[in-house]
């Protein structure tokens, strides 16, 4: 936690202590913070931030001049997902009392970093200032096991396809086998083989990871899915610039593109004959660091989601299609997270739906980023 050091640095001058024997205890003491392998804060009752430990860039990726004096890391440096239930953790501390949770900050690369949050109410010079302090932890553990709830609702899912077997069952045991009932038991086992193997690609994990081009597996993509697009009569335009070709990446291109492929079929089921599904794709650099990154768009004309379905889309087993398992948009955002970076959806009902996906880069080629 930081110590308040202009508030102290004031009583203790007033107390007969030199300023530059304080000022010179202070750069010791921020000297002795930017080793610790945390960032420390501390904001003033409005939440902008008064002071941040120097070593935010080498921790949090993100430069410390930029959230000085705003409200930046509650607004600008949330992710969307998780701005909400931050700050309704903060609106709800008393003083003295103390919040903690991990959620997702975004670097200057607008790339997400997974982190442990704890922050403090407090009073000081008769106001309120809350301290905190931010870990940074592997993105595996927040990406690579799941939540109990998920587990439960797969063997929910899975008892539902049983359960309806073995209700035919009964029938066809008393008054012989028929064929209607037969397609019926067909149909559930087809159904629950593909939903076992869909969720397998949502719970498997990158086991080799290697240098794999971003750009290839797009245009591989875009083209293999080309005869389904155009046999329900929706346009697939791929406007992935040449020079995003060997734009580079450290992960597993399988599940890469699994992500890729689950996002471009939500939007083949959105859509409807006429419409439209486009692929973009560009390669920017961090004006902090000149550090890279990927960012791919796929946006269709389809018929798009209300704030309500929007704001459940990604959460495993939601789905607003009868027949679906709800898995497939759950699936990208787990894919895109465990290679380090942040996919994020917007969507008017009835005009459409944007899929914006970022990812680090590694290397790309020299025309890229021009």
């Amino acid at each position: 936690m930081t110590l308040g050091y202009k508030n102290i640095g004031n009583s203790l001058q007033s107390g007969g202590l030199m300023q530059s024997e304080f000022l010179g205890g202070v750069d010791r003491l921020s000297e002795l913070l930017a080793g610790v392998p945390a960032v420390t804060y501390e904001c003033d009752s409005s939440l902008s931030v008064i002071i941040i430990s120097s070593n935010a860039l080498d921790l949090l990726g993100i430069t410390s001049d930029q959230l000085l004096g705003c409200r930046a890391l509650w607004q600008d440096r949330l992710c969307s997902d998780d701005r909400a239930r931050v700050i309704a953790l903060l609106e709800n501390l008393q003083l003295g009392q103390t919040a903690a949770l991990i959620h997702r900050l975004l670097d200057d690369r607008g790339l997400p970093v997974w982190v442990s949050h704890s922050f403090r109410k407090l009073r000081l010079g008769g106001g309120e200032i809350v301290c905190g302090c931010l870990i940074p932890i592997p993105r595996d553990l927040c990406t690579q096991y799941l939540d109990s709830t998920v587990i439960g609702q797969f063997v929910h899912k899975m008892g539902n396809h049983f359960q309806l077997i073995n209700l035919l069952m009964g029938p066809l045991k008393r008054s012989g086998v028929g064929q209607s009932e037969l397609d019926a038991i067909q149909q559930s086992v087809d159904r629950t083989v593909e939903f076992v193997r869909t969720f397998m690609n949502f719970a498997q994990s990158s086991a080799a990871p290697s240098d794999s081009d971003l750009g290839e597996i797009l245009k591989s993509l875009i083209l293999a899915q080309a005869s389904t697009f155009a046999d329900k009569k929706v346009s697939l335009q791929d406007r992935v610039d040449e020079s995003f070709n060997g734009t580079m990446i450290r992960g597993d291109p399988f599940l890469l593109d699994l992500a890729f492929s689950s996002v471009l079929q939500n939007a083949l089921e959105a859509t409807k004959s006429g419409d439209e599904v486009r692929v973009s794709a560009n390669c920017e650099r961090s004006r902090s660091d000149s550090r890279l990154r990927a960012r791919i768009v796929i946006e269709d004309t389809g018929c798009g989601m209300d704030k309500d379905v929007l704001s459940r889309a990604a959460a495993p087993f939601f789905t607003s299609y009868r027949e679906k398992n709800g898995l497939g948009l759950s699936i990208a955002v787990r894919v895109i997270e465990q290679h380090g970076g942040l996919l994020h959806v917007t969507s008017v009902k009835g005009q459409g739906t944007e899929v914006h996906i970022t990812l680090p880069v590694s290397r790309a080629t020299p025309r890229c980023d021009r």
